[in-house]
Order: structure tokens, then C-alpha cells, then sequence
């Protein structure tokens, strides 16, 4: 099994959301082992405060003139590639004002080139983009937060996950 880290904090290797998710794959790495009859997982992880992600130009280029690839020349086009090569995509990042962190934000907002000049309507009766190549059945998120308590603080960024990978 290929798994990605996503690292979505600035303090990058010192984040304790990370170390949260270490310890996450500590244990999923045993039991995938254990269930894959021996054969380990790999695991990669990208900082994403270390890679040049340019936010969004809404040119819709990716849609009409170059279907699919970005004008924009920086680390998204190779990410994406990592993205869609893993089998498990694990979003590692803090909260921050009740949300996603804004280079986590410049990256799914860059999903345009995954998506359709289109408007579908979802089981919810949501219009949505269809074609969203990231299948969202392969990623999951880790995220915490300083609060004491849970409900509210994170609404805002599980909602937009939600709306980027599914609701499951």
C-alpha cells in the first residue's frame, strides 16, 4: 500500500498534528502488514509549506483551452500526480481559525483542473462539478485543534473536506 501524507503545518516536522498522525501510522502500517501477509507499507509525506503552490487565477484555462492542466507552473501538477498514485491520502493538518490552513486551501482549490465545466446534482440535491479524479473513497483527514472542546470548531473544515473527498 502507497500512502501519502499530506502536511498541511507550518511547524511541518514539529507539528503535533503530525506526530498525532505517526502514531496514527504506526498502527495502521502494523495491521495492514499483518493483513497484506508481510508486505509493508510505504509511506511518503509532502510538506506543503515547502512547495511553491500558487492560489487559483480562476482563468478556467484548465477546463477550456488546456483540458486538465493548469497554466499555473509550479509544485500542483506533481503533487496531484503523487495524489492520484496513492492508495491512501492522509490530510494532516491543525486547525486554524475554525478552518483548513490556506496552503491546504490553495491546493483543493487548485482541484479545478480535476473537475468538469459542468454542474451535476448530488444525492443531496447539491449542484456539485463532476469528474473529481482524487477518489475519495482513498482519503482521510487528521486534524486537531487547541480547544477544549469539539463541537462548532471544526464544522467549517469538515464541511469543505466533505465537499472536496465525500461525505464518508
Amino acid at each position: 500500500m502507497k500512502i501519502l501524507v499530506m502536511n498541511g503545518s507550518a511547524r511541518r516536522g514539529k507539528s503535533i498534528n503530525l506526530k498525532i498522525t505517526h502514531a496514527f501510522l504506526e498502527g495502521f502500517c502494523e495491521a495492514d502488514q499483518n493483513a497484506a501477509g508481510g508486505e509493508t507499507a510505504t509511506v511518503e509525506e509532502i510538506n506543503l509549506y515547502d512547495k511553491k503552490i500558487s492560489p487559483c487565477m480562476a482563468d478556467f484555462s484548465c477546463w477550456f483551452k488546456t483540458p486538465g492542466e493548469c497554466v499555473i507552473d509550479d509544485d500542483v501538477r506533481e503533487i496531484y500526480e503523487r495524489i492520484e498514485k496513492a492508495d491512501l491520502v492522509i490530510w494532516s493538518m491543525p486547525l486554524y481559525v475554525f478552518g483548513i490552513p490556506s496552503v491546504v486551501a490553495a491546493l483543493l482549490d487548485r482541484s479545478m483542473i480535476n473537475l468538469k465545466p459542468a454542474i451535476d446534482i448530488d444525492e443531496r440535491g447539491w449542484s456539485t462539478h463532476p469528474g473529481f479524479a482524487g477518489h475519495p473513497e482513498k482519503h482521510m483527514v487528521i486534524m486537531s485543534g487547541a480547544f477544549p472542546d469539539t463541537e462548532g470548531n471544526f464544522d467549517g473544515a469538515v464541511f469543505q473536506m466533505r465537499r472536496n473527498f465525500g461525505w464518508n
